[in-house]
């Protein structure tokens, strides 16, 4: 929650900084920012020291780019707590997050499910974090990809999401049924309650329950961030013969590229998209 109003931030910098894990806490980070906050050579800055008294002042008064430099270099349980101090850290943090600048290497995460939440495990912290998420639950969902922050998941209708188990965003993705293989079968009030899926042009195709498709049809799913674009493609490698189709945020159906024989994987480089098929 962020506080109201500027006045609780003194407060909450303070409990921040007790729950920094050492020694990447903020004000080490501070004084590797220190240069460039007083416009100095970096090989100056060991000449100086700052009471740590006066951190509780000057942290939350820094500018907008040194706030950004400094969590630049947080570990995910620090920078989450930092976009959570006040209105000012949190614009900061949004920013950073939004121009796809956080770059810092991370400690992995272990994610895991449990029957009715999902929990999120820090190797750095050593301890455990239970996700609250919206919509459905994703002990239920499939897993088909992770890159770049993001899951990919596919829910109970077989349907696809994106989903960051750290800020809790979740993002549909382009109905399974805009995907060349694949038709809804609807009952009498519209709705759809099976599908059609074409594993092969010459035969007829297989009836699925929604929850079952996305046994047959899901392979393997790729999120990308276009720097140029300033946005992110999804890659999706499927069925039937390992096909690969994408679809750029905001799309309301997939985009399926030529016919090939199984795509096994594939990355995205200079706003190019490389695949390897399995004939090589």
């Amino acid at each position: 929650m962020i506080p109201p109003m500027e006045g609780c931030c003194k407060a909450t910098v303070k409990r921040f900084l007790n729950l920094s894990v050492q020694p990447r806490n903020l004000p080490a980070l501070l004084f590797r920012a220190l240069p460039k906050l007083i416009c100095l050579p970096p090989n100056l800055h060991k000449k100086f020291s700052i009471d740590p008294a006066l951190m509780e002042d000057i942290l939350p008064e820094l500018p907008h780019d040194i706030l950004m430099d400094i969590f630049a270099l947080l570990e995910i349980p620090d920078l989450a707590r930092a976009g959570s101090v006040c209105p000012s850290w949190c614009s900061a943090y949004t920013s950073l997050c939004n121009l796809g600048q956080y770059k810092q290497s991370q400690t992995p995460c272990l994610l895991y499910t449990c029957e009715s939440d999902a929990r999120l495990y820090s190797l750095v912290e050593k301890r455990s974090y239970k996700l609250t998420l919206s919509g459905p639950p994703i002990h239920s969902r499939y897993l088909i990809g992770s890159s770049n922050g993001w899951l990919v998941t596919a829910d109970d209708r077989s349907e696809m999401h994106l989903l960051n188990p750290i800020t809790m965003e979740q993002i549909a993705l382009p109905s399974v049924i805009t995907l060349q293989s694949v038709a809804p079968i609807l009952d009498e009030t519209g709705a759809v309650y099976k599908y059609n899926f074409w594993n092969r042009a010459t035969r007829p195709p297989r009836t699925f329950a929604l929850d079952e498709l996305r046994r047959y049809l899901h392979r393997k799913a790729f999120v990308f961030y276009d720097t140029s674009a300033k946005r992110y493609i999804v890659v999706l490698i499927h069925s039937p013969r390992g096909q690969l189709s994408f679809a750029w945020l905001g799309d309301s159906k997939w985009t399926c590229l030529p016919p090939d024989r199984y795509f096994h994987d594939c990355v995205y480089k200079d706003d190019l998209l490389y695949a390897v098929a399995g004939q090589g």
